[in-house]
């Protein structure tokens, strides 16, 4: 598996390199043979990727099927100049910015042909997440215990600190989500609305009793451990190639490009679901 830790882009370019690199890599292998699908002999190790990346300001990020009036407060959004985005995949609408640290990982099913079952892709990555994040928290002391609750929900004493995501192409999926380190939690009580779906452990909880962060406020040493945490992950997934090998890098950029213009700059794809 590569690993590219992702540097600076705008929240439209982040987007849409999750999709391109999923769509990248479906159209390149659209050629093979459907008989060589699910074999566990498959030698592609180059084929996955563990990605991880930032955005540079708060952004409203909405699930694919999400409708901005039942989950956004608009009015809040516009005043304080927030992006509202859509992803490609799944879910409910989140906020993310400055503190919160994003993953993607793409599978191909050609390696793990039992991620096909949903159940299988939700408990491999979040028991590897879990146990990256607990691990991480005792090297630096911190006296909090990670628990896996919902479909795909991390939380601390019942609270949530990271929510996750997936879509499924055939031949690869991407998961991703999100991991709460210190982001100013006031911006999710800002601009989301009390979603209309909500897993049974949140007990209808308002954003602020129902959310928190992984490192409390006074932490000082969270560059450091975004860092150690990125290892960890890394090396759960067993992400050790460089990203400068990964050989589809060029078609990547050209499909992250083209959802860019055609999709992720443009105002109906973001709204289209009001």
């Amino acid at each position: 598996m590569f690993l590219f830790n992702d540097g600076t882009k705008t929240p439209e370019l982040h987007l849409a390199c999750d999709e391109g690199l999923l769509d990248s890599m479906e159209c390149l292998h659209a050629s093979e043979d459907s008989e060589n699908m699910g074999r566990n002999d498959y030698p592609g190790e180059s084929s996955e990727v563990l990605r991880f990346w930032q955005f540079d300001q708060p952004v409203v990020v909405m699930g694919r099927s999400s409708r901005v009036s039942e989950e956004v407060n608009i009015e809040n959004c516009s005043a304080d100049g927030v992006p509202l985005l859509r992803r490609s995949s799944g879910g409910a609408s989140i906020v993310a910015g400055p503190g919160c640290l994003m993953y993607t990982v793409l599978i191909d099913y050609r390696i793990r042909p039992a991620w096909r079952m949903l159940d299988v892709a939700h408990q491999s990555v979040m028991e590897r997440l879990a146990r990256a994040t607990q691990s991480t928290l005792d090297l630096f002391g911190v006296q909090k215990r990670v628990g896996w609750q919902g479909t795909c929900d991390l939380t601390i004493d019942g609270r949530k600190f990271s929510g996750n995501a997936l879509r499924c192409r055939r031949k690869f999926m991407i998961y991703h989500g999100t991991v709460l380190l210190q982001m100013p939690l006031k911006h999710i009580a800002r601009y989301l609305l009390q979603p209309p779906r909500q897993p049974e452990y949140r007990e209808n909880r308002d954003h602020l009793s129902f959310v928190c962060n992984l490192l409390p406020d006074d932490f000082a040493q969270i560059s450091e451990f975004q860092c150690r945490l990125i290892e960890s992950l890394a090396t759960e997934w067993g992400a050790s190639r460089a990203w400068d090998e990964f050989p589809y890098r060029a078609n990547w950029l050209r499909q992250s490009e083209e959802l860019l213009h055609r999709k992720y700059l443009s105002p109906n794809w973001h709204r289209e679901r009001l």
